[in-house]
């Protein structure tokens, strides 16, 4: 992503006579079936990252002139459940930095940026000695194809599209360098903490009353109150502020009360607030104190 490169995610099942369905996939391997209802039965599981990646790449080329993705993800090695490898795959094509005066013309995808890449992704495993060594693969054109090795281990393949598999890929003419890595040969993928973050619980509705009270009154009986009268426990009751003085009578103290409670009507919450804060300023008034 630091490159300018867009994460993609393209689907897992393709199409039996797909054109691309076979590029990226070693020509040993056995392509891996699905056997179930009626709409999946002319699907097989992608033996490679590449044929949805050249799609995905093949519309941008179309649409904006250039292309630059990447995608990260399992591809089967067998039809054994859980035999899987993560892998990584990579498609540079079309321009790559806009024209100006110096360039009048953009500069597009080389295989050096391709190259580049690469290096940067085996440095992330901790490899700094990466090979590329000539090996013909079926989709690359002769002379651009290479097979990745690192301390003498084959761990992917890259290159330049031939002109059938560009084609194939609706970039006809285009320079297309792709590349494909299997992540478990580098070291696999970075593990993932398991850790879930449980989100904070909401707090349960409430209402606010002032109540003006002579000095004589004590809290805990304000509390008491409203608690009371709000359909509600003591301990969701509590005393937010305290005024004295000022426009506060003579003798008096004005507190304000915050009543939490636990919802018991199936209505609008509004209405149920506005129906508990009634009910206690109906009660203060009672008691010959003032509330609003």
């Amino acid at each position: 992503m630091r490159r300018g490169l867009q994460q993609v995610t393209t689907p897992v099942l393709l199409r039996s006579g797909e054109p691309l369905g076979a590029v990226g996939t070693p020509p040993a391997a056995q392509p891996v079936t699905v056997h179930g209802r009626a709409g999946l039965r002319a699907m097989r599981v992608r033996g490679s990252l590449l044929p949805g990646l050249l799609v995905v790449a093949g519309r941008a080329l179309r649409r904006t002139g250039a292309a630059h993705v990447f995608e990260v993800g399992q591809v089967p090695r067998s039809a054994e459940l859980g035999d899987e490898s993560w892998r990584f795959a990579a498609v540079l094509a079309g321009a790559v930095a806009p024209p100006s005066l110096v360039e009048p013309r953009p500069r597009t995808a080389g295989f050096a940026d391709l190259n580049g890449l690469l290096r940067t992704a085996a440095a992330a495993f901790g490899h700094e000695a990466l090979e590329l060594t000539p090996e013909p693969h079926a989709e690359f054109a002769a002379g651009a194809s290479f097979t990745v090795r690192v301390r003498g281990t084959a761990v992917g393949r890259a290159g330049v599209l031939s002109e059938e598999t560009a084609a194939l890929a609706d970039a006809a003419g285009e320079r297309v360098c792709c590349a494909e890595l299997d992540l478990d040969l580098l070291g696999g993928p970075a593990p993932v903490p398991p850790a879930v973050r449980i989100p904070e619980p909401l707090p349960p509705p409430a209402f606010n009353v002032s109540v003006v009270v002579p000095e004589a009154v004590s809290a805990g009986e304000v509390l008491r109150v409203v608690a009371r009268a709000g359909g509600t426990e003591d301990r969701r009751v509590a005393v937010k502020d305290l005024l004295q003085g000022g426009q506060v009578p003579a003798g008096h103290l004005s507190l304000t009360v915050r009543a939490e409670f636990l919802r018991t009507d199936d209505g609008p919450l509004r209405d149920e607030r506005r129906r508990r804060r009634e009910a206690v300023l109906r009660a203060l008034a009672d008691r010959g104190w003032s509330g609003r």
